[in-house]
């Protein structure tokens, strides 16, 4: 998708398209989508820096955090959890459900904290309805954990849906690939 068909409106919710997220595994056709990825270069993509909410570090859980954790404010995003279920008669299709974990932290104040749970949130409703492979991004809620002073932190929950996926489709190709025609596969699949 261009750049200019995504203009607008900060908050405006994506309606009627969809947005490709610059992913790495989604640059190749085939590549099964890395959810936690996909999550993490749509926050850096489509981050709104103001004086109230600076961009934090945004990094998946294992990726090496670049922050001084002691100073900083930081997003780290994991996959909680990964299901798959068969529908249709003959079990020919799939549903696809993802709950993301991203855990929030601030050194620098408890209103720092939720700033930063309030602009995840803001992309997260954007693009609820619009985030290519999946169908729907549903925001769970937010769960402050106050550790302390000066150590301020949440858990905030997503899940990433896309329901009746070709079956043949998720074994050949990965959710994630354009192609979707039967002859397109290589013979005995």
């Amino acid at each position: 998708m261009d750049e200019e068909l995504i203009q607008g409106s900060p908050d405006e919710t994506l309606r009627g398209q969809f947005y490709h997220v610059p992913t790495e595994s989604l640059q190749e056709l085939g590549n099964e989508v890395v959810p936690d990825e996909l999550i993490r270069d749509l926050f850096k993509a489509q981050w709104v820096e103001t004086e109230a909410v600076k961009k934090p570090d945004i990094s998946v859980q294992d990726d090496k955090i670049n922050a001084d954790l002691k100073r900083s404010d930081y997003v780290i995003i994991s996959i909680e959890n990964y299901q798959e279920q068969y529908t249709g008669h003959s079990h020919e299709f799939v549903d696809v459900e993802v709950t993301v974990t991203i855990d929030i932290r601030s050194m620098v104040s408890r209103q720092r904290m939720w700033n930063i749970m309030a602009e995840c949130r803001r992309i997260i409703y954007r693009f609820k309805l619009g985030l290519a492979p999946y169908h729907s991004v549903y925001y769970d809620g937010f769960q402050p954990d106050y550790l302390g002073s000066k150590n301020y932190s949440g858990i905030m929950r997503i899940r990433l849906t896309a329901g009746a996926l070709p079956e043949y489709s998720r074994r050949t190709t990965g959710m994630g690939s354009p192609s979707t025609d039967p002859e397109d596969f290589p013979e005995g699949t």
